[in-house]
């Protein structure tokens, strides 16, 4: 049996990038379908060219996948995102600089600190 080492397989090597696959909501849609009518995993994913774990986290998120599939139009299907919520956007850059300022004053900040601080400007 012959081993791969790091330096010979590229994946394992720094500096090198792997593409992520998009899986489109089209295509979720068409995954929990076809589980749904009782197609087999290994069918699905070789049909699809997908691998297994996609396959599971589309299964496992079905409902989601089919609450947004309802929301969004034919249009819209290839670009779905989540907002983040106003306070949120707001409270981020003041939290940040809260930190920066206490490590330039070289006081360590701990996560609770950090917590109450996020609270305190988030209120």
């Amino acid at each position: 049996m012959t081993s791969v080492r790091k330096k010979d397989c590229p994946i394992l090597q720094k500096g090198v990038k792997r593409t992520r696959k998009i899986v489109t909501l089209e295509t979720k849609i068409l995954v929990i379908r076809k589980m749904e009518t009782g197609e087999k995993r290994a069918n699905i994913c070789s049909s699809l060219r997908m691998a297994s774990d996609i396959l599971s986290a589309a299964m496992a998120n079905a409902e989601k996948i089919k609450h947004s599939a309802q929301r969004t139009t034919k249009f819209r299907v290839s670009n779905i995102s989540y907002t983040r919520n106003f306070n949120i956007e707001k409270t981020e850059p003041l939290l940040t600089l809260w930190v920066d300022d206490l490590n330039q004053k070289r006081i360590p900040p701990t996560q609770r600190a950090i917590a109450a601080k996020a609270r305190s400007l988030f209120d």
